[in-house]
């Protein structure tokens, strides 16, 4: 987030620079709204570097890549009746 130096030399409060940093946080949610675009839905899309990190490291071909354990969380309910 960027303020211009000239809002820090006015009477600027901590009231006034939380204001104003609300109001940018909004501008810049408005600003970065997705929008759906149904003619592109099923077109292929890059990964992220998070995504192809974890990719490659599921890869077999990788010889220096140790597959992490996949984990199944079960979860029994037991009802003991008298």
């Amino acid at each position: 987030m960027q303020l211009p130096l000239l809002f820090f030399l006015g009477e600027t409060t901590l009231q006034t620079l939380v204001e104003r940093v609300a109001q940018e946080q909004r501008v810049h949610q408005v600003a970065t709204l997705l929008t759906a675009d149904p003619e592109q839905r099923y077109e292929p899309f890059p990964l992220t570097e998070i995504q192809q990190a974890y990719w490659v490291g599921r890869q077999r071909a990788l010889s220096l890549a140790t597959r992490q354990p996949d984990y199944l969380d079960v979860i029994f309910i037991i009802s003991v009746y008298r």
